[in-house]
């Protein structure tokens, strides 16, 4: 089951499951939407894996630095989903 929706009477919350936190919503999504959803969990890449641009950031703590960040970031992405 990859997406939710949840109510408390008044309001409905979307929850893409493993992925997001749930939001607030105003209404259902289509079909159409909910198969770009899907694509988006399917074709989603991995944070740690993305290039640096070394003109931007070329000194090895810097590179070392984002990467740490990356790491965490997926990390904590990967624990959230448990």
């Amino acid at each position: 089951m990859p997406f939710c929706f949840y109510t408390n009477g008044h309001d409905i919350f979307f929850w893409d499951l493993g992925n997001y936190p749930p939001k607030k919503v105003y209404g259902f999504p289509t079909r159409d939407d909910l198969e770009r959803y899907a694509y988006i969990r399917r074709a989603r890449k991995a944070l740690a894996g993305e290039l640096i641009n070394t003109k931007i950031a070329g000194r090895n703590y810097q590179i070392g630095a984002i990467r740490a960040v990356m790491e965490s970031v997926e990390n904590e992405n990967e624990n959230f989903c448990l």
